[in-house]
């Protein structure tokens, strides 16, 4: 008997350990699966929200990119063909007669200046007179200047009328470069995308161009170093990670008449930094209720199931010792007496009282040897 009650202790610990697995396995963990599930899928969101956003700030800035360029050529071409000034000065007689019609082409050139921020320079070179004239709204190293008047005056010993863009490299960027040659003439703007106007954009966010190499334009200082990753035909998202260990994604476009990329740089986020205060704490009440479980089933098993089968254990044995201490055929008898109730209208008097007479005293019996 005591090992049936050992049996009977263990049997049931065995069955509240499966009741509390199988909970485990059926509410928990799918629970659990499921909040990280939807966690992925929202962060997976955020992230295409966030691509997509970046994108659309890109292509604003590509179309302004853009512009400029067309601007700028349409402005020299118009300026050749059409200007009287350009015309004066190219077919003057005289410096003077050159220098009244450069100074008055300098005025035009200024206001558009003022109009257009990535037009830094306009650059007046007459071969002829060896005239040359600089319009600019702001300063540049004197060894710069130095050096596009070099590649101006490169350029007017062409005999053909040129009209290109051309890269120049500065001592601390580089800069797109359209020149116009018409008779040993040459008018030239300088485009600098250093000087793009940035708004809108977060904290420890840049918009800054690069070349097909991936060579900055103009570095951002923040982004430390000169040495970008270079972006795909098509652009395309990748990371950098700054000398001061600063990981930033790069999301990039391409530029037309392959002068390279513009890219968005923004600080790149883990899995849990993106998620929000309302899915982690899910996440939480997901992980508690995991490790709930098991330890509510230790908390059980020691409080109630162990003093219950110590108790049922106790009963068990209290039960045996009572039943040795009685005679064998006492035993035998507990196996077989009961009550036994006749259908007392059926019997006659006699019968009745014979019943009574054997019936109780055999109770009677019983008492007094047995108690």
């Amino acid at each position: 008997m005591g090992q049936m009650g050992h049996l009977f202790k263990k049997r049931k610990a065995v069955s509240f350990r499966g009741t509390a697995m199988l909970s485990l396995t059926v509410i928990v963990i799918p629970l659990f699966i499921a909040v990280i599930i939807f966690d992925s899928y929202t962060v997976f969101q955020e992230q295409a929200s966030l691509r997509e956003s970046r994108e659309n700030t890109l292509r604003m800035y590509q179309i302004q990119w853009e512009e400029t360029l067309e601007i700028v050529e349409t402005f020299l071409s118009e300026s050749i063909a059409m200007d009287s000034n350009f015309s004066a000065a190219t077919f003057s007689d005289s410096l003077t007669n050159t220098h009244l019609a450069a100074y008055q082409l300098s005025e035009q050139c200024r206001t558009f200046l003022q109009a257009y921020d990535m037009v830094e320079a306009f650059f007046f070179y007459s071969r002829p007179y060896d005239y040359h004239r600089l319009t600019y709204l702001d300063s540049y190293d004197l060894g710069d200047i130095s050096h596009l008047w070099n590649v101006v005056e490169t350029a007017s010993l062409s005999n053909k009328t040129v009209a290109m863009w051309t890269k120049v490299e500065l001592s601390d960027r580089t800069v797109q470069f359209f020149i116009y040659v018409y008779r040993h003439t040459v008018i030239a703007a300088m485009v600098d995308p250093a000087s793009l106007d940035s708004v809108g954009l977060g904290e420890n966010e840049y918009i800054y161009f690069t070349q097909l190499d991936g060579a900055p334009y103009y570095p951002p200082a923040s982004l430390g170093g000169e040495e970008l990753p270079a972006a795909g035909a098509q652009g395309g998202q990748r990371f950098l990670r700054t000398e001061d260990g600063q990981r930033y994604e790069l999301t990039s476009l391409p530029l037309s008449r392959d002068m390279g990329f513009i890219q968005y740089a923004s600080p790149a986020q883990s899995f849990w930094e993106q998620l929000s205060p309302i899915q982690i704490l899910l996440l939480a009440i997901t992980l508690v209720l995991l490790a709930s479980i098991p330890l509510c089933w230790l908390i059980l098993h020691r409080s109630l199931l162990e003093p219950v089968g110590s108790l049922t254990q106790t009963i068990r044995s209290i039960q045996i010792l009572s039943l040795q201490g009685k005679p064998e055929r006492l035993q035998k008898r507990d196996a077989v007496f009961g009550y036994i109730k006749p259908l007392k209208e059926e019997l006659k008097v006699k019968e009745w009282e014979a019943y009574q007479g054997i019936y109780c005293g055999l109770c009677k019996q019983l008492a007094e040897r047995y108690g």
